[in-house]
């Protein structure tokens, strides 16, 4: 798109075009830089010679305090971090009473935890991959028929006796949907856990206590967390067990295992870890790792959409409203793939979603960092030097306090939200000037 001619930004700068005639500059002002600085200049322009015919001086007792981008940000996360910390301390005590004995050394947030759960699932795609193929294709199916069964109710009810049996058509087709369930569990918390030994357990039992007792009949698999475990039956699968450092199982006379045994020590101690990885060359290295690819990000990101670092915070309400619309896309966006993951043909339409959805977290904390970088720095242009210096500052600051002991995980959360937010925010008020433009 050309630029207009100068007159017209004069007349722009002086508030004389009108709305029809401002908005396809404005759409024009959002694309060029060079035109905007245009537009300052000749306000700025105006403005001197105006107090200069009027013979006027600012006064002092007029002067007002520049508001920085990112000053809403500054006085907004003092509070949204002491309300995280003490809804993180309520949690956690929630949790610890009510969590399943063992359920640490599942450690599914650790990297240990994670690696074993991705080694598990790739030697079951291994050994039994038709299975959990045919499974998929199974739920994909099921769920299709139900969405389909949920449509055709609801136009057939509607036309019957209108929307006041909606909720009746929906309850059917989940009734039509549902099958007979085949696992089997044995979950407890903070208990010990006993399998009589006149009862048989069918299909998989997970069993979780302070000290399990197996004394009966397991058909499957049985996978065990406890303190102290002790087999007396007959288990017609594989038994995995997790067990504490020191402990071992205890397999009496007359005990069977069909299957594998395979015995898990367990080292968790998640207050010593707490602070040993500062003590470790591997961390930094990951810092610096983090940093590298997340300044390359944003140089890129800039490069491409400058537009998308041209947010403000200027008041803690602000900061409170990025939060809160931030949080509702983080929710409510995983519950939307879900429920468009619920057809064939909207498995793709998820997991394209899925990718966008990971991209705005990852992110969002990079715009977060630009916005207090550019606070910090003050850049006097866009250039690429200028905003890099800007984007750095900004991320070794986010860096910092993300990884700070006993805030950095609330921080680190604040921060995504407040970054999803302001793309949430940002995409609208785009949108909102696209479609101006289109008409």
């Amino acid at each position: 798109m050309s630029c207009y001619p100068e007159l017209t930004y004069a007349l722009y700068a002086d508030g004389e075009l009108t709305g029809d005639e401002a908005r396809p500059l404005e759409s024009h002002l959002v694309q060029c830089l060079p035109c905007r600085e245009r537009i300052v200049a000749l306000r700025e322009e105006s403005e001197a010679i105006g107090n200069a015919l009027l013979d006027r001086t600012p006064e002092l007792t007029d002067w007002h305090p520049r508001p920085t981008p990112a000053r809403g940000l500054v006085l907004g996360m003092g509070p949204a971090v002491a309300a995280g910390v003490a809804i993180t301390l309520a949690a956690g005590w929630v949790f610890e009473a009510v969590r399943p004995a063992g359920f640490e050394w599942v450690s599914p947030w650790s990297f240990k935890g994670a690696t074993d759960m991705g080694l598990d699932l790739i030697f079951l795609l291994r050994d039994d991959a038709p299975a959990v193929f045919e499974v998929a294709v199974a739920l994909a199916a099921m769920a299709s028929v139900s969405a389909l069964l949920t449509f055709s109710l609801t136009v057939v009810l509607r036309r019957w006796n209108g929307p006041s049996l909606l909720s009746l058509g929906a309850i059917l087709a989940l009734l039509v949907s549902a099958g007979d369930s085949q696992a089997h569990f044995g979950l407890h918390r903070h208990e010990n856990f006993d399998l009589a030994q006149d009862e048989v357990h069918d299909g998989t039992l997970i069993a979780s206590g302070g000290v399990v007792n197996l004394d009966g009949k397991v058909a499957g698999d049985a996978f065990v967390l406890a303190e102290q475990l002790t087999v007396r039956g007959e288990i017609g699968g594989n038994l995995d067990a997790a067990l504490p450092e020191g402990s071992e199982i205890t397999v009496r006379d007359g005990a069977k295992i069909r299957g594998e045994l395979t015995t898990r020590v367990q080292d968790f101690d998640p207050r010593g870890r707490r602070f040993a990885r500062y003590t470790q060359a591997r961390f930094y290295m990951w810092l610096v790792l983090h940093l590298t690819a997340s300044f390359a990000v944003g140089m890129l990101l800039h490069a491409l959409l400058p537009g998308m670092f041209r947010v403000k915070l200027e008041t803690p309400g602000e900061t409170f409203r990025a939060m809160a619309i931030g949080f509702l896309v983080v929710v409510a966006m995983p519950i939307a793939l879900l429920a468009i993951a619920c057809t064939l043909v909207g498995i793709p339409l998820a997991l394209i979603g899925l990718g966008l959805y990971l991209a705005a977290i990852y992110i969002g904390s990079i715009v977060v960092a630009a916005l207090i970088g550019r606070a910090i720095v003050h850049p006097a242009d866009e250039r690429w030097s200028s905003f890099g210096l800007a984007l750095l500052v900004g991320l070794l600051l986010v860096i910092f306090m993300t990884h700070t002991p006993f805030v950095g995980s609330v921080v680190r959360v604040l921060i995504i939200l407040t970054g999803v937010g302001m793309l949430a925010e940002r995409s609208r008020d785009s949108w909102s000037r696209m479609r101006v433009t289109l008409r």
